[in-house]
């Protein structure tokens, strides 16, 4: 019985990191030289998240890894493996809003501006080559982001990886993959 609380409390530890915790993570898998920008809405709502090589792979995390497997040719051992290579590549992904499962139609206005100001900050000092927005309902503030000081960077919207979308998602991101490595060569 114990043991059974330990493992419930560790599986609950793992499964509600703190924002704190989430952006300690995440920082951890920033590259120096960003290329790649990948900006997400949120992180999930209630457990996993991209960064977490503990947690069960989501839609974004799983396809994202697929694509990147299929262009470079190669089978990440784990997670942990593709994330070290994400960074490597010069790859990061940020999402507009730090509180779990916050999205673009319940944040307020307030909320979607300085969203707005925190990410076109990000972008001017991080200043990669290019943006994909991974969900296409952020793209009007991914762009507004980009667009608020003139920043120029090669951007698109991308569909979120879930379901019939999963194709369009690949695609598109392999063709900014393709662009990537024609920087790291």
């Amino acid at each position: 019985m114990r043991g059974m609380s330990r493992h419930l409390a560790s599986q609950n530890q793992r499964s509600s990191l703190s924002e704190n915790s989430l952006e300690t993570l995440r920082h951890s898998y920033k590259p120096s030289e960003i290329i790649l920008l990948l900006v997400g809405e949120s992180p999930p709502r209630q457990k996993g998240f991209f960064y977490d090589a503990t947690a069960i792979d989501g839609p974004l995390s799983r396809n994202t890894r697929r694509s990147f497997e299929d262009f470079f040719q190669t089978k990440y051992s784990d997670r942990q493996d593709f994330l070290r290579q994400f960074k490597s590549k010069g790859c990061y992904l940020v999402d507009l809003f730090r509180n779990r499962g916050k999205t673009v139609y319940k944040a307020s206005e307030r909320e979607r501006e300085t969203a707005v100001i925190v990410l076109s900050s990000f972008i001017q000092e991080a200043k990669p080559r290019m943006v994909v927005s991974v969900l296409k309902r952020t793209r009007k503030l991914v762009e507004e982001a980009i667009q608020k000081d003139q920043l120029v960077v090669r951007y698109k919207a991308l569909p979120y990886p879930t379901r019939n979308y999963v194709m369009e998602y690949c695609y598109g991101l392999r063709e900014f993959l393709a662009e990537l490595q024609d920087t790291r060569t």
